[in-house]
């Protein structure tokens, strides 16, 4: 950027415009998209969680969360239970003598 106490020539006066205004253009291009992004974002989550609101978003992913925590402890204690059994079977069969 030139320093304000130069005089600038209208050519350089021009060329900051420019700029000046191509990059709003983009900055504006990219505020439309990130709105139209947004909107879009709040359509599915109406249509997935019944509300686009921050809030309440936060709280149904903070159960979700809770509630996989609970099932993937009880999927383990399946599991462990399984290899328990199995371990059991395992030990009370009798090798084969030849």
């Amino acid at each position: 950027m030139a320093k304000s106490s130069q005089t600038q020539s209208i050519e350089d006066l021009k060329d900051r415009y420019d700029k000046l205004s191509t990059q709003k253009v983009r900055l504006q291009t990219q505020k439309e998209r990130a709105e139209d992004d947004l909107s879009e974002l709040k359509q599915q989550a109406l249509e997935q969680f019944g509300t686009d609101d921050l809030k309440k978003l936060e709280s149904r992913l903070a159960e979700m969360k809770e509630q996989n925590e609970k099932q993937k402890i009880e999927y383990q204690k399946q599991l462990d239970a399984i290899e328990k059994s199995l371990a059991k079977i395992d030990q009370s069969a009798e090798p084969e003598v030849a």
